[in-house]
């Protein structure tokens, strides 16, 4: 097991929270985890947006501006994940 190498992080990280418990490994990456967890709560959005025009549809509620702006925030928030998921620091 690592230990934490406390010298790299920010002293004002540490005055606030203190040192990371021991056997912390900093260096490790965590994107995989990031990318499905992004992933997972967009297609929980989706099926919720896509079950509230079903629900619209079947009553033969018209569609109000609510709903156009929901799907536009859909739409923004999967290009966040998009970005998410592509974008890696170097």
């Amino acid at each position: 097991m690592s230990t934490t190498n406390v010298s790299t992080l920010d002293p004002t990280i540490l005055a606030v929270f203190g040192s990371p418990p021991d056997g912390t490994d900093l260096s490790e990456e965590q994107y995989v985890g990031y990318d499905i967890v992004s992933c997972v709560v967009l297609g929980l959005a989706a099926a919720a947006v896509a079950l509230r025009f079903w629900v619209r549809m079947t009553n033969r509620a018209s569609l109000a501006l609510d709903d156009f702006t929901i799907l536009i925030a859909l739409m923004f928030t999967g290009a966040l994940v998009a970005t998410t998921v592509i974008g890696k620091p170097t």
